[in-house]
């Protein structure tokens, strides 16, 4: 009796199959416990580059990035090759650093199919789980997750849990990369989980494509007029100005996005509708919604829930002003076969101007899109800027203390230079050790690959 009935969503599990599992970590290949990899700023690392037919199955990555202040009283080397548990209050004066509050926006994920030189994916690290304006929250929806402990949810910067589980179908290579676009270095770990097949995948193969878009602000005729007021309420009959979350050529399938508001008005951001444009649509589109938060499956405004398929990621009660939203399409895709565009109204007849930003999931079959992204600068959250600390912020006023108080800051201005020149010493060694690891990495891939089909062969 053949396994044809076995073709449901959890049926699937019980079919046996012809694939081989792998991953590709940060595992410390010395043994050691120091297993996350240090991404120096202004490069890029290659954490996985496997070969096809396969099909990335789950990302799993949590980092932290943290700002030197001063020098603290742990000793940088004998903390520096275990896990990073420098999570203590600067108050306590053991350490003395602080979290970069954007790095999620500054480290950009891109991945590659086949032998393509343009990413299919391409979005900054936080935006591409959900994690918009940097600030995580604890959400589950059935692709992604995040998961943070209590001290780090909702603040800038905050340290995560994410974990992606869209299926990532490839022929020949995939190669995951991480840009790190800060002028700092930070840590990551990760799993990519993944599967190979013997046997090629059916032609056409639609692959999995995700890419970042913001617009700060957007063009709005009116953003000083309050939503759902009459003097908004103008016909609006046709996609001119909508905020567009897709717009690509080709034939695929569109999967969901998430999208990101900051809105300090003091009112409503929503009220647009969504309007997506498929093939040959001029007006009206093929699907045409009745307001942002009706997109998202919410009503009556977005509620500070999080759903398989839609939900708050963050919710505006939580954090003033700031709304993370995503809506997933697994039961109901949205099929192209030739174009689709994926626009939004932000606020009724696009009267608003706010800081919208977004990543759109789709598969479509190759050659991917070329698609860019704006430069660091323009990436970063709308939010009131950090004034930096060290200890010789108040050297230009030195005339002014005593003599023991000028002795005490060249002091610490002393610890502080051979405190900093021994942490980089060794940021330095595990930098190299993370360009070897991830070459050993792409080794250990290829090794696999080989094994695998020479048990075909036996």
């Amino acid at each position: 009796m053949s396994n044809e009935h076995l073709s449901g969503f959890l049926q699937n599990v019980a079919k046996l199959r012809h694939a081989r599992t792998g991953r590709s970590s940060s595992w410390d290949q010395s043994g050691k416990n120091q297993d996350y990899w240090v991404i120096p700023p202004g490069e890029e690392i290659v954490l996985a580059d496997l070969i096809g037919p396969g099909c990335v199955t789950h990302l799993w990555m949590t980092q932290f990035c943290r700002r030197l202040i001063g020098p603290g009283l742990i000793d940088p080397v004998a903390g520096s090759y275990v896990a990073p548990v420098f999570e203590i209050h600067n108050a306590l004066g053991v350490t003395w650093e602080e979290p970069d509050p954007f790095y999620y926006r500054k480290v950009i994920l891109k991945i590659f199919w086949d032998e393509q030189e343009q990413p299919s994916v391409l979005a900054p690290l936080g935006d591409f789980f959900c994690i918009g304006h940097s600030i995580p929250g604890n959400f589950s929806s059935l692709p992604i997750t995040v998961s943070c402990k209590p001290e780090e949810r909702h603040r800038f910067g905050g340290s995560a849990a994410l974990n992606c589980y869209f299926p990532m179908p490839f022929q020949k290579r995939a190669k995951i990369v991480l840009e790190n676009q800060n002028d700092v270095p930070y840590g990551q770990y990760f799993y990519i989980d993944y599967e190979l097949y013997r046997e090629p995948l059916a032609e056409p193969l639609a692959c999995f494509h995700a890419h970042w878009r913001r617009e700060n602000p957007c063009a709005g005729w009116a953003p000083g007029l309050q939503v759902n007021s009459p003097e908004v309420n103008l016909p609006h009959l046709d996609a001119a100005g909508n905020y567009v979350v897709l717009e690509t050529t080709g034939r695929g399938h569109y999967v969901g996005c998430n999208l990101s508001v900051a809105h300090f008005q003091g009112s409503w951001w929503g009220e647009g509708d969504e309007m997506i444009f498929i093939d040959e649509d001029t007006w009206p589109p093929s699907l045409h919604g009745t307001g942002s938060e009706d997109y998202f499956n919410h009503a009556w405004g977005m509620q500070d829930n999080a759903f398989l398929m839609n939900g708050s990621a963050l919710h505006e009660s939580i954090i003033p002003g700031y709304q993370v939203s995503y809506r997933f399409h697994l039961a109901d895709a949205i099929h192209f076969a030739k174009r689709i565009a994926v626009t939004v109204e932000h606020g009724h007849a696009n009267h608003l101007a706010d800081d919208w930003s977004s990543t759109a999931y789709w598969y479509q079959t190759l050659p991917s899109p070329i698609k860019s992204i704006p430069p660091v600068g323009d990436r970063l959250p709308t939010s009131p800027s950090k004034i930096g600390l060290s200890p010789d912020r108040n050297a230009a006023s030195d005339l002014l203390f005593s003599d023991d108080q000028r002795a005490a800051l060249k002091t610490a201005r002393e610890r502080f230079s051979r405190y900093k020149a021994i942490r980089e010493e060794h940021l330095d060694r595990k930098i190299e050790r993370t360009r070897q690891y991830s070459r050993q990495n792409i080794e250990q891939a290829k090794a696999l690959r080989v094994r695998y089909d020479q048990e075909e062969r036996t």
